[in-house]
């Protein structure tokens, strides 16, 4: 868990954003959060996109359940994603930030290696904490530190299921260990039976819309687009070349993700899924 910072950090501010919809969630659904790290020290500072992925143990995730609803209460527990990125700080892959300038990305926290992060409903309290290094000079490298930034608390609320369709639905389907790795992964070829599953949560939840405005069947159709046009390695091993699924089939999900379902997402993802729907139609149509 994350320690006391070393100094004083006005040298930087550790931001975390809701999704455009806001704080409020529903039961089941995957929770998208965008995190900023801004240079505040009034000067250019050496930052890297790669401090704010939890993935490579730099950034620090808190988690409590509030009992009653009241700030401070109940026990916090640290996620962790069920995937790790083995690399280490390389300051070539550090950029110069200018004063007021930021470096951002987005976590999903859904499904980590303890489980589902928010499996109740009610209140809870999000915060994360960032590591930041700052060097000495380059004759003496012990002057070099290693300093803790906290962001702000955010509350959270799950809402409870409007039925017991619903709640059957998030505790046998939404709520299983195979589709929260799925969804984890941003979906897996490997992973069908999940696959099959989410899609027949979809259908139900999207049946006679005419736009995809439920934020659960968002994700799913996130999920199903991101795996489509994902590329793969070479089955055999005389092929040297990895492989692109259906990226036709991966445009026309992604594009079925309007303002509304889009709202489920925090700003950084819904740009991103914006941008990779796009990709693929470019690749869809180049192909033909």
């Amino acid at each position: 868990m994350p320690y006391q910072p070393e100094g004083n950090l006005d040298i930087v501010s550790l931001e975390i954003a809701p999704p455009a919809i806001g704080t409020a969630f529903a039961f089941g659904q995957p929770v998208f959060l965008a995190v900023r790290l801004t240079n505040t020290s009034g000067q250019p500072l050496q930052m890297s996109e790669r401090l704010l992925d939890p993935k490579g143990n730099f950034l620090q995730i808190s988690i409590r359940k509030l009992k009653n609803g009241l700030r401070g209460t109940g026990d916090s527990h640290h996620f962790h994603p069920i995937v790790e990125r083995c690399f280490d700080i390389d300051p070539g892959t550090f950029d110069m930030v200018p004063q007021g300038a930021c470096v951002e990305d987005n976590i999903q926290l859904n499904f980590g290696s303890g489980g589902f992060a928010f499996a109740e409903p009610g209140h809870y309290e999000v915060q994360v904490f960032g590591s930041l290094f700052i060097g000495g000079n380059d004759k003496d490298p012990s002057n070099d530190r290693e300093l803790v930034a906290a962001s702000n608390l955010l509350k959270i609320y799950v809402r409870h299921p409007e039925s017991r369709k619903e709640e059957l639905e998030v505790a046998t389907v939404l709520q299983h260990e195979e589709v929260g790795t799925d969804i984890a992964l941003g979906g897996s070829e490997y992973l069908s039976a999940a696959a099959g599953r989410l899609q027949e949560v979809l259908a139900r939840r999207t049946a006679g819309a005419k736009e995809v405005s439920d934020p659960i069947a968002a994700t799913i159709i996130r999920c199903l687009g991101i795996d489509k046009g994902r590329r793969y390695p070479p089955v055999s091993l005389g092929k040297s070349t990895w492989t692109y699924g259906d990226r036709s089939q991966a445009a026309e999900l992604l594009a079925k993700l309007g303002p509304k379902a889009l709202g489920a997402f925090d700003p950084l993802t819904a740009a991103a899924t914006r941008k990779l729907m796009q990709k693929h139609q470019k690749a869809a149509w180049a192909e033909r």
